[in-house]
């Protein structure tokens, strides 16, 4: 069944608690796996298992302790859209089957939208 998902990163500056845990995240993912996270980086075999072992070794913790998320880099610059939100956090990515919602093209202003295109995704980031 086709879907549609609204992905909303913010700038990596604006997260308070979570944002030593996050420059940690991202710096050692783009060293595993050369790049920051793309609908097109598949894991194959057990490359998942040995990036969560090894992202646990880099950054001291549990594997019960990761917090995952996708992220673009633009000018140095890192915009995160965390997996799972805190619970007074609203989400960060919205799922949808077979419609695009008409709402979703409207819930920003045009000054906090930038569009990037890759391929036939297109992913919207709060500046």
């Amino acid at each position: 069944m086709p879907s549609s998902t609204l992905q909303i990163y913010r700038n990596l500056d604006t997260f308070t608690d979570d944002q030593e845990y996050w420059k940690n995240y991202t710096d050692f993912y783009e060293r595993f796996w050369g790049g920051p996270t793309s609908p097109y980086g598949f894991w194959y075999g057990s490359e998942y298992e040995a990036f969560q072992e090894a992202v646990c070794d880099y950054m001291q913790i549990e594997r019960n302790q990761i917090k995952e998320c996708l992220f673009i880099k633009e000018n140095s610059e890192y915009f995160i859209c965390p997996t799972i939100s805190k619970k007074n956090e609203p989400p960060f990515a919205f799922l949808v089957d077979n419609i695009i919602p008409i709402h979703w093209f409207f819930i920003f202003k045009e000054k906090q939208k930038k569009i990037f295109k890759t391929h036939c995704i297109l992913t919207r980031k709060i500046v």
